[in-house]
Parts: C-alpha cells; sequence; structure tokens
C-alpha cells in the first residue's frame, strides 16, 4: 500500500514526429493535487486504487477502514498491509481496523515496495495531456477531467511547450464517494 500525488502539473513524455516538425503539449501548470492511493497483492497483480483529495492520517485510516471491510478482514481473516514510514502511516492518530496489520519497511528502500512499480503506468495515463481541473463528484475532491485544448489566441489559454512522450497507461477507476 502506498500513495502517489497526481494533479494539474503536467507529465511530459517523449514523443516520435516527422524530421523537422517539433511537437507540442498544451499545458497550463498549476498546483492541485489528488492523491492515488493504492494497494497491490503482488502474488496475483490484482490491485486497486482509491482517489482521494488529501493525504494525512484520517484519510489513511478512512481508506484502511474501507479496504478492511471490502475485503473481509476480522477475527477470521488478517490482511497485512506493507507500507513506507510516511508521517501519516506511522501517526497515533491512525485508527487500524480490527484484521489488519501494518508491516514497515525499513527506511529508504522503495524498491521492497511493490506498488512503487505502479506508479510510472499511473503518470502514463495523464502524460502529455491538458486538464482543465480537478471536479469533486461530491465536493470534497474528484477525478481529473480532460478539457479540450484551447486556442493560441486565448489570453488565458494553456500555452505550448515541447513534448518530452505520448502513451496510454493503466487509467484510474475513479473516484471514491462518500469520502471526508
Amino acid at each position: 500500500m502506498d500513495e502517489h500525488r497526481l494533479g494539474l502539473k503536467p507529465v511530459y513524455r517523449r514523443v516520435w514526429a516527422p524530421r523537422g516538425k517539433t511537437p507540442l503539449a498544451w499545458v497550463r501548470p498549476r498546483y492541485r493535487w489528488l492523491y492515488v492511493y493504492g494497494f497491490v497483492r503482488p502474488g496475483t497483480g490484482e490491485s486497486e486504487f482509491w482517489l482521494l483529495p488529501t493525504v494525512n492520517a484520517v484519510a489513511f485510516s478512512e481508506v484502511l477502514g474501507r479496504f478492511a471491510r471490502l475485503r473481509g478482514a476480522g477475527e477470521g481473516k488478517l490482511l497485512l498491509l506493507v507500507l513506507d514510514r510516511a508521517g501519516w502511516h506511522v501517526s497515533g492518530r491512525v485508527e487500524v481496523p480490527e484484521g489488519v496489520r501494518l508491516v514497515f519497511l525499513p527506511p529508504y528502500s522503495p524498491e521492497l515496495q511493490p506498488v512503487e512499480r505502479v506508479w510510472p503506468l499511473v503518470n502514463e495515463a495523464v502524460a502529455n495531456r491538458y486538464f482543465r481541473d480537478l471536479r469533486g463528484d461530491d465536493g470534497g475532491g474528484g477525478r481529473a477531467v480532460p478539457g479540450p485544448c484551447p486556442g493560441p489566441r486565448d489570453p488565458q489559454a494553456a500555452h505550448p511547450v515541447p513534448l518530452v512522450a505520448q502513451n496510454e497507461g493503466i487509467r484510474i477507476k475513479g473516484y471514491q464517494e462518500g469520502f471526508l
């Protein structure tokens, strides 16, 4: 289990282009974020992603509780979650549900975290794309919604920058309603 920041700051990737043509990506950098909470089961490759507007001990506790309920954790079933030592993971305010045990990785060892390999795929889904805003289904956050590429004469428009990739990776399955 880990979290990844995703937002309106553009993710650039290289692309092929005809000789003599400079490919452009329309961007409008802004610093608004959503956080992808990812659970990966290394043995089967099964994964689950939750989108939330924030990352903190309260949000982490809420995700843990909902994940435990969905997976049927409790007296007869134990879930072990491998985590890094982010401040919100080790906070005294974290409420760990019954049937869930947190196993912490040694410091500075992201290579041991299975979900770390997924984050480049998440970035590929939004690489070289313009997003108008983050829309919240509940007003508490939301999913990045692609917007039309604005015209070059629009003073509020995004500005072109050379593309640095174009590839469709995995898509995040949407905003989990009812959070926070």
